[in-house]
């Protein structure tokens, strides 16, 4: 759990063996956790350049370029994955990527995919209770986010984005709470 103090001994492996896959490919990882997308993929795309198969940390990759908002970059890499189709949380960045790219009735689709897949999934209810607010669909946004925090109680995604969208509607005090319960759970 501390991700600074795991970076410092990536870096100390990296430093005795530069073309470590797996330290590459973790420390890619930790740097998405951590909020630097840029690192994030220049060690991701240093580990498939090390032999990592791509399929292995295309996730990763696709989390660290739609934190950088190239949302064309992250449909393009994913073009011709099979896996696409069957996992959410591929179908989510999808969406995502879509959602960016103001593709609002592809991103949804998305959304709704991966819901079958995974029903309750908390990323693709978030994912449609973001698009129902950029539609000025607040009922809508909220009936999404309240769901996503009834079905997956534990996430912490779910409880940040329902204090956001608290937060936006003029009620302080309930997105505190909500932000309180993220906090638990991160």
């Amino acid at each position: 759990g501390d991700s600074r103090s795991a970076i410092i001994q990536l870096k100390n492996v990296l430093q005795k063996n530069p073309d470590s896959k797996e330290a590459r490919t973790l420390l890619g990882n930790i740097y998405n956790e951590i909020g630097d997308p840029l690192s994030a993929e220049k060690e991701l795309r240093k580990a498939i350049e090390l032999g990592v198969s791509k399929p292995t940390v295309l996730k990763a990759l696709a989390t660290s370029l739609l934190a950088q908002n190239q949302f064309q970059k992250v449909l393009d890499e994913m073009s011709g994955d099979t896996r696409i189709a069957s996992d959410a949380d591929f179908v989510c960045l999808q969406g995502a990527a879509f959602s960016g790219l103001g593709k609002m009735s592809e991103a949804k689709q998305a959304y709704q995919q991966a819901l079958q897949i995974k029903p309750d999934f908390p990323k693709a209810l978030i994912g449609l209770a973001k698009i129902a607010w950029f539609q000025n669909d607040l009922e809508g946004a909220n009936q999404y986010a309240t769901l996503a925090v009834k079905q997956n109680s534990q996430s912490a995604e779910a409880w940040q984005f329902k204090g956001d969208l608290l937060r936006v509607q003029g009620k302080p005090e309930d997105a505190i709470g909500a932000y309180g319960e993220a906090l638990k759970f991160d």
